[in-house]
């Protein structure tokens, strides 16, 4: 397991909120009639959303992360697997 890795298990343990929010953003999407997205754009719109919100969090989201939270939330999540296009790791 690279540091990596590592570092985004720990960060998806502290912060279950952002999987569980990605969810369901992918799952309106996909209700929405789109059959495959970008995590990229998910990750991207909820960044904002933070970033706008009245209430700080005791966390910023990492670009290295979208693409693990691709992978996990499409082992986890039968009905959303295969909804992103995945490419090989680089980092």
């Amino acid at each position: 397991m690279s540091d990596y890795d590592k570092k985004f298990h720990q960060f998806d343990l502290s912060f279950p909120e952002v999987r569980k929010t990605l969810i369901q953003m992918a799952r309106e999407t996909q209700a929405a009639g789109f059959k495959n997205y970008s995590m990229k754009t998910l990750y991207c719109v909820l960044r904002h959303e933070i970033n706008l919100s009245p209430t700080p969090r005791p966390y910023k989201l990492n670009d290295i992360y979208h693409s693990r939270y691709a992978r996990l939330i499409m082992n986890t999540c039968p009905d959303l697997k295969g909804f992103f296009e995945l490419r090989e790791l680089r980092s």
